[in-house]
């Protein structure tokens, strides 16, 4: 029915979770990785779930906070609720959307971090020897690396690169979806958003065996013993990375060392992870997209910095971002069904002084055609 999320309305996000659990089914034909994929389906289940509960949290804190602040003194309280219910906050579209995600999110980080555990069970190629000399290339000549590695060399710096590679990043994966989610003005752009965040792991998966490569740091490591002095959390999860390495090369098919999900350089899923979200963060808030612009940067030159990547890693991870994001919004845009010209119309917050909501409620009514309904369109 038109306005609302039907049985067959399937969202962009789970068909893509879908692909995911498929690519996961085949894999599982050829890998065994014993006791192990409990530790793998646990790790995922928790980053999954503790990432959007922690979003999510946040952000209805900070909201309850402002509204508090705001109300008249003596009566903050009764404010704020009924501000929270007369708010966005309390469309069950919302988080029907939100419970939905969370589940496609999950199946397609189980996928990616089950595949990349065990890559050179599926190619045991190695592309670094490549990958060292497209380097080259793009340098005209020289290596990018050790141009970047002889112009930032003051400790201070170099640890701010440390803490931000090793410790904010995962911040940001595990707040920023969840964020959009809950802040994105309208409801493509809220799916949008999460479909580029799965699609992005399943096509980074996909790569990581096409492409199976170490990283410099792990093939040339005489040229970072010097910046990764100042590096001390690098250097601890390069450690962990590396014995996780040696357990999928020695016991490709046994029990082994998993923690960080092993050792894969191209592309760099650092790079693509902040691209989309700085660009879907331009179509909700202009100062947050400048600062991820700003950590992008610094992600950029981190990159090379710790040995995690060469130069056309982390190009490539940037390309791979964007294009998931573009992809996601037009994706999106193909299966909203609404109204002429409400696709992008903002949310509002309902209620006597918000008004009615735009409808845009059915997503992708795959199968229409087989039950005897017209094709959805979009203008």
């Amino acid at each position: 029915m038109k306005g609302s999320l039907g049985r067959r309305s399937i969202l962009p996000t789970e068909w893509t979770a879908l692909a995911a659990a498929v690519g996961m089914a085949l894999a599982l034909q050829k890998i065994s990785v014993g006791s192990d994929l409990g530790l793998i389906v646990r790790n995922s289940l928790f980053v999954t779930s503790a990432a959007f509960a922690e979003g999510i949290a946040g952000v209805l804190v900070l909201y309850a906070a402002f509204l508090w602040l705001r109300g008249p003194r003596g009566k903050r309280l009764a404010f704020a609720r009924a501000s929270l219910r007369t708010s966005r906050f309390s469309e069950r579209t919302l988080w029907q959307d939100l419970f939905r995600m969370v589940l496609a999110l999950w199946v397609v980080l189980l996928a990616h971090y089950l595949v990349k555990t065990s890559i050179h069970v599926f190619n045991p190629r190695v592309y670094d020897p490549w990958l060292w000399r497209s380097d080259r290339w793009l340098g005209f000549g020289h290596d990018p690396k050790l141009i970047v590695l002889s112009a930032i060399s003051w400790p201070p710096l170099l640890h701010a690169f440390d803490v931000l590679y090793s410790l904010v990043y995962p911040l940001l994966f595990s707040l920023t979806p969840p964020l959009f989610a809950l802040l994105a003005p309208t409801r493509r752009l809220r799916i949008a958003a999460m479909t580029g965040f799965c699609l992005l792991w399943v096509l980074g998966g996909l790569l990581y065996v096409a492409f199976p490569s170490w990283g410099p740091v792990y093939t040339q490591p005489s040229h970072y013993e010097s910046t990764l002095q100042s590096m001390p959390v690098t250097v601890y999860v390069q450690q962990q990375l590396f014995l996780e390495l040696k357990g999928e090369l020695e016991r490709p098919q046994g029990p082994r060392p998993i923690q960080y999900g092993g050792v894969a350089a191209f592309p760099s899923l650092h790079l693509a992870v902040i691209t989309l979200f700085t660009l879907a963060a331009w179509k909700i808030f202009r100062p947050w997209f400048w600062g991820n612009l700003a950590v992008t940067v610094g992600m950029f030159f981190g990159s090379l910095l710790t040995g995690y990547h060469y130069l056309l890693d982390s190009l490539a991870g940037i390309v791979l971002g964007g294009t998931c994001f573009w992809i996601a919004l037009a994706w999106t845009q193909w299966c909203l069904q609404s109204a002429p010209g409400e696709n992008d119309a903002p949310e509002s917050s309902g209620g006597p002084s918000g008004g009615p909501r735009p409808k845009d409620d059915n997503i992708c009514h795959f199968g229409a055609d087989t039950l005897g309904r017209s094709p959805v369109t979009t203008d």
